[in-house]
């Protein structure tokens, strides 16, 4: 069930973010629906900093923040989420990708980034969520990202079909 809060977003669910200058991100709702996905390149920590708040804002309340990364720009996040009172999972792309990756797709990061994109456009299909029906990098990183923290979480028993192509 999708719960909308006040401003007609939908409330609970999960974001996950593949952390980096250059920012994939992609909100879940509680049934691990895709309802967004987007990425933006910040350039510098500081306009990352600022991007955190404007991500968190747009994605409403979530009940979990799944993210892959590491150093001072996943502390933006951790202090955010914590500020928030979001619980944090956090993930290596290696942790995630064996999850939901064949191992012959993971064996180096090139052709797991192209499964990924592969793997997120069928998400995309299923599920339509508004932004773009094609998922650069970084968001599509995100998309399965997210899903893998479903798994983690229970709100998935298993992975969707469309990951396995």
């Amino acid at each position: 069930m999708r719960r909308l809060d006040d401003n007609g977003t939908v409330d609970g669910g999960l974001l996950a973010v593949d952390v980096g200058l250059s920012t994939g991100f992609a909100r879940f709702d509680d049934e691990c629906r895709l309802l967004w996905h987007g990425s933006h390149n910040f350039g510098a920590a500081a306009r990352h900093k600022r991007g955190v708040i404007h991500i968190l804002d747009r994605a409403g309340e979530v009940d979990w923040l799944a993210l892959e990364g590491g150093g001072p720009l996943l502390r933006h996040w951790e202090n955010e989420a914590r500020r928030r009172g979001i619980e944090v999972l956090v993930y290596s792309a290696e942790e995630w990708r064996e999850t939901l990756f064949p191992l012959r797709e993971r064996a180096d990061g090139e052709r797991a980034k192209s499964y990924a994109r592969q793997a997120a456009g069928r998400i995309i299909l299923r599920d339509g969520p508004s932004g773009p029906r094609e998922a650069q990098a970084d968001a599509a990183e995100a998309i399965c990202l997210g899903v893998a923290a479903c798994l983690d979480l229970g709100l998935l028993v298993e992975p969707p079909d469309e990951l396995t192509g």
